[in-house]
């Protein structure tokens, strides 16, 4: 009963946000959201209320990244690769392993990897957070291309970072060569496995496309489960699952772009779901 009365008052949460903005359009969506959820941490369900870190992951976020993936195109990807690599991999690199030092300095009693392992919680910027904190503002085109594009990846770049800094925690050393090879699998992985796995299930949801006569059950069915099973698969690999359902997202753009002018009933219905 607790978990309906959660999912209930968060649903109460979510509309009323959608109402408020509707007076308020100037107010970034985000803020919204932040003081609808102070009021509801005033109701009696949420006292004492705890949300375990891996099904927030899988149950939020993993949609949210797959969503967002949907929305990017590979060949804007492609050509904006050495942008996206210095801004998520360098850039957040450099701002953790700074911010851990600082605050290392600033609190002497905390040693120097557990500084570092909260500042890589914190440094990654969340793509769907960037979009709604830009929405209805003025930006430039290449900059606000790049807050996006960039806060795509940088979570397996934080991850990374959080693993190692744990890791010095706990044996008390660092391996460089053990660190950069950890990156390469995790990030590598995830994508190799998002790929592989979003190739798969468009064909699955292709071959269902054109061989029924009433796919859209079926296949919008299979769109909504696609970045639980994506994630899970990439997480039971030690690999970045975020990154997985980010590149199975990008996959199903491409296949919404060849199958643009087949199935309109699946596509629109598909959409507005997701919306």
């Amino acid at each position: 009963m607790t978990t309906l009365t959660v999912v209930s008052l968060l649903l109460i949460g979510i509309i009323s946000t959608n109402m408020i903005k509707q007076f308020i359009p100037k107010l970034p969506e985000t803020f919204i959201f932040i003081l609808v959820g102070i009021g509801l941490s005033f109701t009696p369900t949420f006292h004492h209320f705890e949300l375990e870190p891996e099904f927030f992951m899988l149950v939020v976020i993993a949609p949210l990244m797959f969503l967002d993936g949907q929305q990017q195109s590979f060949a804007v990807i492609k050509k904006r690769f050495r942008m996206i690599f210095t801004l998520s991999v360098l850039l957040a690199a450099v701002s953790a392993i700074a911010v851990g030092f600082l605050s290392s300095w600033i609190e002497s009693a905390w040693p120097l990897p557990l500084a570092i392992a909260l500042a890589a919680i914190v440094v990654p910027t969340d793509a769907v957070a960037v979009k709604s904190l830009t929405a209805g503002t003025e930006m430039p085109t290449g900059v606000n291309n790049a807050l996006e594009l960039e806060s795509l990846f940088n979570d397996a770049t934080g991850l990374v970072i959080l693993d190692l800094a744990l890791s010095v925690l706990k044996n008390g050393h660092l391996s460089l060569f053990e660190g950069l090879a950890h990156f390469v699998f995790v990030a590598g992985g995830g994508v190799i496995i998002g790929i592989i796995g979003g190739f798969a299930i468009v064909w699955v949801r292709s071959n269902i496309t054109f061989r029924t006569l009433n796919p859209d059950t079926t296949v919008i069915t299979i769109s909504l489960l696609t970045p639980f099973a994506i994630y899970l698969l990439a997480e039971s690999a030690q690999t970045s699952g975020i990154l997985a359902v980010v590149a199975t997202g990008i996959v199903h753009n491409w296949e919404s772009r060849k199958l643009k002018l087949t199935s309109t009933n699946v596509q629109l219905t598909q959409t507005t779901i997701w919306q």
